[in-house]
């Protein structure tokens, strides 16, 4: 029987990530002049895609040109890619078989160097690790790689290790999910699918499976019973679009039995999963059925009667599928444990931070919203064998105004770590958020190696994507950063602009300081582009008088046109906004809202195609 991975103590977390990267603390020096790549012929595909890459990226940095072979030469430097009689014969061998999938190693003695892991991923990040500190090379965003020009000769590290604390690690954001070799050079293991890159992890993320494991137009003109009760009836008539609305009764027998029926029948049908979702619908319409009341009651909490239907089908799936988790959302209504039952060995509780502060980290004791969630997380985190996170990474309601949160995100890492947390999904936004080069480069070094500095990581990000430009962008972030925090607000990830304090004319000030200094600053026509993105943070900003006008641009009351006298001046300013933003590739300006709709709603806020009629036809699309 397959075991499942235990969930770290709070001990043990602290240990690993003060161990993370315990080696001997003596260095190497390898020179990569006349050196050789082994690679067996039997290699896994990404193992060598990790020697193209290593060979790639140590001519781009050193101008030295690599060479990769089968077998290992008499003479020269020798970087053994991947687990091999050669690699463990070496002078810097060692043995992968009780590696972990993901661990790293890269060992370095007597000119040779062997860089390997677990299986399938763990050596191609072995090799990356060696391209970013051997070679000073930084996977910024999908278009910007840094390489720096250095000598030939690498000094490293005669033995580093790593295991990453979250087997599941996925950054919900365009600028990562649609890039699957960026993504698998940041280690986000949960985007690419080839297998030169390694593949998927067999974890999944928990996501809202009610409606599909128990589907209405199948069961519900028949059995309302299986649905939840709420204002004190069963649904009927329900239309296709409304299923989303629907959330099932926990405690009648009948949906246990089709649940564990339909969740054996997708173990059958994919059996590499290592997680399947058993999870409320995304709504708070809970059963209030005298049965599902009297379990909840007991419980202190509307999970009670959610966990008691998980435990039961996760017990029929450890009979069959021992190595499976069974995922579950604590998550608005179930965030809050539930008294006198607790999860099976085998379930995931995947806990939800939607109501979370936005501006301060968790950890912030000042932070009413926040101290909620720190006491859910301690309790689940003593409860649960098996933690997982979901948390919001950007402003739902607004993708182009600048989030304040880039200085809560690394922290956050850290304690979800530091509470054993085994997986890890963090939702951003559409293509085009502002600041979203900057969260994905941070959460993706964070999620590998939560023991970094994430201070370090957010300046060395800026030092090297806006070069000499990068103390104009800075500006601009410490000023959202102060106006956030003396806001004294706890915005959460829905909330209008002047939730953030970011309404001030200030932070329009520093924006404008910025994109001009930068431009000044500014060495290459390469930085020039990237100063885009703060420019269209710059012309968000400056409609900010009519954003309660517009919806998608922090619209927080109903909407009213603007008095032509106000209206005039904000056009130009809004048509110059939606030409950077589509030249910028910005397909949402927020959930639900595309730039086209942001236009045709916009141009008749501000009265340039001031006919009422055709905005409630924009308004009921």
């Amino acid at each position: 029987m397959a075991c499942l991975p235990a969930r770290l103590s709070l001990a043990a977390a602290a240990v690993l990530l003060a161990a993370s990267l315990a080696t001997g603390g003596a260095r190497a020096r390898v020179d990569l002049e006349g050196a050789t790549i082994v690679v067996p012929a039997e290699a896994h595909p990404a193992e060598r895609h990790a020697a193209e890459e290593l060979r790639r990226f140590a001519e781009r940095a050193t101008g030295a040109a690599l060479s990769i072979r089968r077998e290992a030469p008499e003479s020269g430097a020798r970087f053994f890619v991947g687990p091999s009689a050669a690699m463990r014969a070496s002078p810097a061998g060692f043995d992968t078989a009780r590696m972990a999938r993901e661990a790293v190693r890269v060992r370095a003695r007597r000119g040779a160097v062997a860089v390997a892991g677990g299986s399938p991923r763990g050596t191609l990040y072995a090799a990356y690790g060696l391209i970013e500190r051997g070679l000073g090379v930084r996977f910024l965003t999908p278009q910007h790689t840094h390489v720096p020009e250095r000598g030939t000769e690498l000094r490293l590290r005669r033995d580093r290790r790593h295991e990453p604390p979250f087997r599941f690690r996925l950054i919900y954001d365009a600028g990562v999910r649609g890039h699957p070799a960026f993504a698998a050079r940041r280690r986000v293991n949960a985007v690419p699918r080839a297998a030169r890159y390694g593949g998927r992890t067999r974890y999944r993320h928990v996501n809202h499976s009610f409606a599909r494991l128990v589907p209405w137009r199948k069961h519900g003109a028949k059995h309302p019973e299986y649905f939840a009760l709420h204002d004190g009836a069963r649904p009927t008539g329900v239309k296709r679009h409304q299923t989303y609305e629907l959330q099932l009764c926990p405690t009648e027998p009948a949906v246990r039995r089709i649940i564990v029926d339909k969740v054996l029948a997708q173990l059958e049908k994919h059996p590499d999963r290592r997680v399947v979702s058993v999870s409320q619908s995304d709504n708070t319409r809970y059963c209030r059925c005298s049965d599902c009341r009297r379990v909840n009651e007991a419980a202190g909490s509307p999970m009670g009667a959610q966990l008691q239907l998980v435990n039961a089908v996760a017990e029929a799936v450890a009979e069959k599928h021992p190595d499976v988790l069974v995922g579950t959302l604590a998550y608005q209504y179930t965030r809050e444990p539930p008294k006198g039952i607790a999860p099976r060995d085998n379930v995931l509780i995947q806990l939800c931070s939607i109501e979370a502060c936005q501006i301060h980290p968790l950890g912030a004791r000042d932070c009413p919203p926040n101290a909620a969630f720190r006491r859910d997380l301690r309790a689940w985190a003593k409860r649960a064998k098996q933690l997982g996170i979901w948390h919001y990474t950007v402003n739902f309601s607004d993708f182009t105004a600048p989030g304040p949160n880039p200085w809560a995100l690394g922290p956050d890492v850290k304690r979800f770590a530091q509470r054993g947390a085994v997986t890890a999904f963090m939702q951003g936004g559409a293509q085009g958020a502002a600041l979203a080069p900057l969260r994905n480069y941070l959460i993706a070094r964070m999620l590998w190696d939560p023991s970094r500095d994430p201070r370090s990581v957010i300046a060395a990000f800026l030092a090297r994507h806006y070069g000499a430009a990068a103390p104009a962008v800075r500006g601009l972030l410490t000023t959202i950063r102060r106006l956030s925090r003396e806001s004294g607000n706890h915005p959460d990830c829905f909330a209008p602009v002047g939730a953030y304090g970011l309404d001030d004319p200030a932070v329009v000030r520093a924006a404008e300081r910025a994109v001009k200094r930068g431009r000044s600053l500014a060495k290459s026509a390469a930085v020039k582009r990237r100063l885009e993105r703060i420019a269209l943070i710059r012309d968000r900003l400056r409609l900010q008088p009519a954003a309660r006008h517009v919806r998608g641009l922090g619209l927080d009351s109903p909407f009213e046109p603007l008095p032509v006298e106000r209206a005039k001046p904000l056009r130009p300013r809004l048509e110059r906004f939606l030409r950077r933003a589509r030249a910028l590739g910005v397909e949402h300006v927020a959930e639900g809202v595309s730039l086209e709709q942001a236009r045709r709603i916009g141009r008749s806020a501000l009265g340039v195609a001031d006919a009422p009629a055709t905005l409630r036809a924009v308004f009921a699309e």
